[in-house]
């Protein structure tokens, strides 16, 4: 193959040659022209160096949101660990204190003991990250944002339970909260999985 390319170009040049040779006027007007052929070859040149730099600049802007959103991605990941774990502590322990009274049920806890409970605003890495979340594969953020925006939501709920009663909370309010928790924790689930195959799918540490 690479021979019959050779064959052909020498073929092509000596036709050329030839055209040439039985054509001298059209080797007196390509003379006429011969500085502004050069001209627009250097011109193609420079547009063809152009494009090729405009290309390497761009692959350079993937690559580096690229890192910016695996970067993201496991700070996220981290963030979404370390909230749930926490509520999940407090969780077991509402879930333990209403197991041990189980036959009383007009029983009232003073929510004095639980104040630590209420879940915090939304937390730093995803309000500085927001606007990028959209970086990452649909299904992930998707899943990602669903976790914060039910986090914002039990947020609130919860804060206005405590405002609403706060010094005693009946058995079925108290359930109520821990149910918020453990749908958290689900919530967590799903976008620390969507977090993780994405981190090794591009090539990140899903560890």
């Amino acid at each position: 193959m690479k021979g019959e390319s050779w064959w052909r170009i020498a073929v092509g040049a000596l036709l050329f040659v030839g055209m040439l040779w039985m054509f001298p006027d059209l080797y007196s007007e390509l003379k006429t022209w011969q500085a502004g052929i050069a001209a627009l070859i250097g011109f193609g040149g420079l547009i063809a160096a152009v494009l090729v730099s405009a290309r390497k600049q761009r692959d350079r802007d993937d690559r580096i949101r690229d890192q910016e959103t695996e970067a993201m991605a496991r700070a996220l990941r981290s963030e979404i660990v370390d909230i749930t774990a926490f509520l999940n502590i407090k969780n077991n322990n509402i879930r333990e204190l209403i197991s041990e009274n189980e036959g009383s049920e007009n029983i009232t806890f003073r929510t004095t003991n639980f104040r630590d409970l209420v879940i915090p605003p939304i937390p730093q890495v995803y309000e500085r990250c927001m606007e990028k979340v959209g970086f990452l594969p649909p299904e992930t953020s998707k899943n990602v944002m669903d976790y914060y925006g039910y986090l914002k939501v039990a947020t609130r709920v919860v804060s206005e339970k405590f405002a609403v009663h706060p010094d005693e909370m009946a058995r079925a309010q108290l359930s109520e909260i821990a149910d918020w928790f453990e749908g958290l924790k689900n919530k967590s689930l799903i976008a620390g999985r969507s977090l993780n195959e994405f981190l090794k799918d591009s090539g990140g540490s899903a560890a």
